[in-house]
């Protein structure tokens, strides 16, 4: 007790400290925490990328004490946990990017994809169909979306064959880099688990190939908010299954 005492004590103080600082003080303070927020997510994706993600958790948990409201550093962190097959403390992540105020679209529409590609990789296909649907209202067009659907629907849930490819063409890119306007514009961050695509040349296909392939792609939306409204009944329906 007089541990928990003394910690909130040295809290409440340094609260007092911090009303009493001249604003000029303040910005500064405020000033060194996000620098010292931006280099530890860079060093953190640095980390990522050469393939030690202990280090990268570490270094991002670093960065969010320094700017803990930072939508950018949460869905970096919730890609680490991710990758490191920790499912719970992902999707506590990504929740907190849902959460934030001046979160993007994009950042959106990447932690929707992420967290049905667990849920498809669970095994829960409610929850996937739920998230691709939500990532589908965002990026309408989004190819990788879905596939991953018709995947999950052609797969009853996923965790086949098909979901077992896939692991081997993961695209893994945390943001690097914080607030507009830098000169290092952050990669294009959509997660880990992209289904593989048919490859052709675009230059092999005639237009009538390609309105062939934009009325198949037209009519696998349709099947997609069909199977996805089907599920949601049968979920709200007085006695139904809930699958």
């Amino acid at each position: 007790m007089r541990i928990l005492l003394a910690a909130l004590t040295t809290i409440f103080v340094l609260g007092l400290v911090w009303l009493l600082l001249p604003e000029s003080l303040k910005l500064e303070a405020q000033e060194k925490a996000s620098v010292q927020a931006f280099m530890n997510n860079r060093a953190a994706v640095s980390s990522f990328e050469s393939g030690d993600l202990g280090l990268a958790l570490s270094r991002w948990t670093t960065a969010l004490s320094y700017n803990p409201s930072e939508a950018k550093l949460h869905y970096n962190l919730g890609l680490g946990f991710q990758v490191s097959q920790r499912g719970p403390e992902a999707e506590s992540s990504y929740g907190m990017v849902l959460k934030s105020p001046h979160v993007t679209p994009e950042e959106k529409f990447a932690v929707e994809y992420n967290l049905g590609v667990m849920a498809q990789k669970n095994k829960d296909v409610d929850g996937a169909l739920k998230h691709y649907q939500a990532a589908l209202d965002i990026e309408p067009q989004s190819l990788e979306t879905k596939i991953n659907i018709e995947l999950l629907i052609q797969q009853g849930g996923g965790g086949g064959q098909g979901q077992q490819d896939q692991e081997g063409d993961q695209k893994q890119d945390p943001k690097d880099g914080e607030g507009e306007g830098e000169k290092d514009q952050p990669p294009k961050q959509y997660a880990p688990n992209k289904p593989q695509k048919p490859q052709f040349r675009s230059e092999e296909l005639t237009p009538s190939d390609v309105n062939k392939i934009l009325g198949e792609l037209k009519q696998q939306e349709q099947r997609i908010r069909a199977e996805f409204g089907k599920r949601q009944q049968q979920k709200e329906a007085p006695g139904g299954k809930d699958w």
